[in-house]
């Protein structure tokens, strides 16, 4: 039901006389600030950041992920008033309308029925020795910028070592929350694992079809939807980083910073103060191949080459953690 401005402007009226009566008009009118902003902080802190709000939120998005990855692949297991718009209407369109429309249960039964029952179709159950993760996420730390705190990881990162296999996590990191919450479910259900950002999966995905390929020096993308990062590599070894917000990218401006990593020119300056997350360059390199992965990889299609691990650009992260798993002594 919406109030128009009249009856708006009455249960206003009457909700002050209630207040003026039980005296509470003042103190509603006089909040303290201070204790507002304690109440904010609670409300994050306490309930935001909760593990269990979390992991309904990293779950929530995974599912929405795995629908669209899904429906873009087969579009035929769209209802069929969706599918009879293909013929007129871009499918990305379609089938993010098509999600948009599902409730939360009906978005979950059905990310549940279209992976959820692999296992149980082939008669396997599921009893991993070892679980590899890929997971984003900006991490928080009290007063600094998420996209800081994101790309300080990166840097710090780099100061052990230039080995993108290296770059993974086996217990809770106390910043990156999704990460812990990932940790604190593997505790939960008994499995041994290990986490990686999603961005360094990918690269490390297409890091082994470059040696497949005999590729030593190359520039590795994974182009997502929502962060694009770039990764200089010779010889297996880290030379240069960058990391952007996607939407902020053209193919002319990503062609730009690719060249620029390349050369040893680019700067942090240059991407944090373009609103991305920051760049951080060793030396130059003479890449033999531009190298690209991820849902948007369209973006740099004429201006470098799919990866194939596996056969297959869908599995790039998966190899790339089995790639590192493969490194770890278990």
């Amino acid at each position: 039901m919406r109030l128009n401005d009249d009856e708006n402007y009455q249960l206003e009226e009457k909700l002050r006389q209630y207040l003026k009566e039980k005296n509470l008009l003042e103190e509603v009118l006089d909040i303290d600030k201070t204790k507002l902003k304690k109440l904010k902080k609670i409300m994050f802190t306490k309930m935001y950041q909760h593990k269990n709000i979390v992991r309904k939120m990293y779950a929530g998005k995974q599912a929405i992920k795995g629908l669209y990855n899904g429906l873009m692949e087969e579009e035929k297991m769209l209802p069929e008033f969706y599918y009879k718009q293909l013929s007129y209407r871009k499918k990305h369109r379609v089938i993010a309308d098509y999600i948009a429309s599902m409730s939360d249960r009906y978005a979950l039964n059905f990310y549940n029925e279209m992976y959820g029952k692999l296992l149980e179709l082939a008669g396997k159950e599921f009893a991993p020795d070892f679980v590899a993760v890929a997971c984003q996420d900006h991490g928080f730390i009290k007063g600094q910028s998420d996209r800081v705190t994101r790309f300080k990881y990166f840097e710090e990162k780099l100061e052990e070592t230039r080995d993108p296999q290296e770059f993974f996590f086996t217990e809770k990191t106390g910043f990156f929350s999704r990460f812990d919450s990932i940790f604190d479910q593997l505790k939960e259900k008994g499995y041994s694992g290990f986490i990686m950002d999603s961005k360094v999966a990918s690269i490390c995905g297409i890091l082994a079809y470059a040696n497949q390929q005999g590729i030593k020096e190359f520039v590795g993308l994974d182009i997502g939807n929502g962060h694009t990062l770039g990764v200089s590599i010779k010889k297996g070894e880290i030379c240069g980083l960058f990391e952007h917000h996607t939407r902020y990218l053209t193919p002319e401006k990503l062609k730009e910073l690719v060249n620029k990593l390349s050369e040893a020119t680019l700067t942090f300056e240059e991407v944090f103060n373009d609103s991305g997350h920051g760049a951080v360059v060793f030396e130059k390199i003479k890449p033999e191949k531009v190298l690209i992965a991820g849902p948007n990889r369209m973006l740099f299609k004429e201006y470098g080459d799919y990866a194939y691990p596996g056969g297959d650009v869908m599995i790039t992260g998966c190899i790339g953690l089995y790639e590192t798993l493969k490194r770890i002594n278990i």
